[in-house]
């Protein structure tokens, strides 16, 4: 289900069987402000209403480099706010574009130190198995 959308550039939904926030990442290059937005006032508020366990962020056909600030952002305050409404993963889908690789590396680094445990996968699929698999977990 579409929770938001930044045309062009990143396309937001809920994944209601492993109870998952999916950003489909196509262009790196938004302002902060539409980042804010769509994550943090319409995915954000989807995820903690829905009881989300896991964000993943789906760069494999992103392209350009995220901004500085908005990498910032993240880093300082995207990660915390997830651990306080209990999301556990962070999964990330490694993308295709080696400059896109560079942002992720990047913001990245955060989310150990911010309590959520960093998952890489190379798809969707790959995340949802990963997340079934939790859910069985003692």
């Amino acid at each position: 289900m579409q929770i938001t959308q930044v045309p062009g550039k990143l396309t937001i939904s809920w994944l209601g069987d492993v109870k998952a926030v999916w950003d489909q990442w196509h262009d790196y290059a938004l302002t902060l402000a539409e980042f804010q937005e769509a994550v943090m006032k319409k995915g954000l508020s989807h995820a903690k209403q829905n009881g989300a366990i896991a964000w993943i962020a789906d760069a494999s056909q992103a392209k350009n480099l995220m901004s500085q600030e908005v990498q910032d952002y993240i880093a300082n305050t995207v990660f915390k706010t997830f651990v306080s409404i209990g999301v556990k993963y962070f999964i990330s889908i490694t993308p295709k574009s080696a400059i896109t690789k560079l942002s992720v590396m990047k913001y990245q680094a955060q989310v150990g130190p911010a309590g959520i445990k960093l998952v890489e996968v190379g798809t969707l699929i790959e995340a949802k198995n990963f997340l079934a698999k939790q859910a069985k977990k003692p």
